[in-house]
């Protein structure tokens, strides 16, 4: 979101995204491709940027994302109104109901996951226009620069091209988009050095075997059954598919070469999934795929399906709603969460000028509410810490931050406070304070 604002307010550059978190910078740095920021900066200048114009803009991206699904079913030959039903069993996924109104880049990547997908199938007829070689290969690319793991999707199924056409078909497209996917991640680390804002996360991090241990049991006895599927669908995956030998052929392969697909993913992204379950949305599909297909084995598959959207929809409002969209706080400050408290704190606060604001472990959460840039601090003993070539306090000092937007308990007090001179209290808006630094 905020990266979307920086371009609704700046030039828009698709190249040159920035953050609010810049220190003393532009705040210029490397990121998957903007694709979904831009977007939304060019939807916001017609409606306005505010939260209402976002989620309007995810939830239309979603929709487009169900009608690929059915899209997809109809042509593998699932009868028309349970393919109908196979597209809304998405949105009865926990994860993607959260997700469908929320800011997430991983909806564009999943739309044209699936658009690849939907290409991919159309290639393995007989007479295969270009068109639907290069639609193929172009949304495969876009899923790949704005989400790599979504590249398991379109890159799992050209063995239909190879094995119905010929080595050519998966040869030339997956090479171009590998080589396209790449060169943009070598242009998003060359930003990151730019300003030293290092803050898109393709690394490969090791952690050690206990904490390995730990998120795989989260992820397989937490994530997996009542969060990535619900549990209607998450039962139903598992009677399914361990309880039907026979599968179609092309079925087996899908899913065998999307699931090694992510093995390798997860391997490499083992140190993030422990906090980032949503990492699994790229195999979502393929489990939906399953079930809607193999209902059909059964003797009333449409109602089976039917049952099957209506439990799952409803334990996905019982896991979403009250807990992430009527929780009273969600995890940031009530002066933030109140609209008439952020409004009171933010008009101290000038747009145009660097703050210091914390604490804050996300590093973004705090400048996007009060629409603000600068540095952030996940605990105030931080700033004072030997970097080798100084502190935080005198590289703000030098640069010349001129508010602080803090909490106002004793522990930030004693070590933030204390040691800067010349501030002056402007207002205090539950439990945050917002100072301005005079200057000589």
């Amino acid at each position: 979101m905020a990266m979307s604002r920086n371009m609704y307010e700046g030039d828009g550059s698709l190249m040159a995204p920035s953050i609010d978190r810049r220190n003393a910078t532009n705040g210029i740095t490397g990121s998957h491709f903007p694709l979904y920021e831009w977007g939304l900066a060019q939807w916001s200048k017609l409606t306005g940027f505010n939260d209402q114009s976002a989620r309007t803009y995810a939830l239309a991206i979603f929709s487009v994302a169900m009608l690929l699904m059915y899209s997809i079913l109809l042509f593998l030959g699932i009868d028309w109104i349970q393919s109908v039903l196979g597209a809304l069993l998405l949105l009865t996924i926990p994860q993607f109901y959260y997700d469908s109104i929320n800011a997430m880049p991983d909806n564009l990547a999943l739309c044209f996951a699936l658009l690849a997908w939907r290409a991919q199938l159309a290639m393995t007829e007989q007479k295969t226009s270009f068109l639907w070689v290069l639609l193929a290969s172009l949304s495969a690319l876009l899923c790949g620069l704005i989400k790599p793991q979504f590249l398991i999707i379109p890159m799992s199924n050209w063995w239909l091209i190879a094995n119905k056409r010929s080595i050519v078909f998966f040869l030339h497209p997956a090479l171009f988009v590998l080589l396209g996917v790449g060169v943009w991640y070598w242009h998003a680390d060359q930003l990151t050095q730019v300003n030293n804002l290092k803050e898109f996360g393709l690394w490969i991090k090791p952690i050690g075997f206990a904490a390995i241990l730990k998120t795989v049991f989260k992820n397989i006895v937490s994530d997996w059954p009542e969060l990535l599927l619900g549990w209607p669908l998450f039962i139903t995956f598992i009677s399914l598919a361990f309880g039907i030998k026979h599968k179609p052929y092309y079925l087996k392969q899908t899913i065998k070469w999307q699931m090694l697909g992510f093995a390798l993913f997860y391997a490499l992204a083992i140190e993030r999934m422990h906090d980032h379950s949503y990492y699994f949305m790229a195999i979502l599909p393929v489990m939906l795929l399953l079930v809607v297909t193999l209902l059909q084995n059964t003797n009333k598959p449409l109602l089976y399906l039917s049952i099957l959207c209506l439990s799952n929809g409803i334990w996905a409002y019982y896991r979403i709603v009250p807990n992430r969209w009527q929780a009273p706080h969600l995890d940031i400050p009530m002066a933030f969460a109140d609209r008439a408290q952020r409004d009171t704190l933010t008009q101290y606060l000038n747009h145009s000028e660097h703050c210091l604001v914390g604490p804050d472990v996300s590093g973004c959460v705090w400048f996007y509410f009060t629409h603000t840039k600068g540095f952030s601090f996940e605990h105030a003993e931080e700033l004072f810490e030997n970097k080798g070539n100084g502190t935080w306090k005198r590289d703000m000092n030098a640069f010349g931050i001129d508010y602080l937007l803090i909490d106002t308990s004793a522990h930030t007090k004693r070590y933030l406070l204390d040691h800067i001179p010349n501030k002056r209290l402007l207002k205090t808006v539950s439990g945050l304070s917002v100072w301005k630094i005079e200057h000589p």
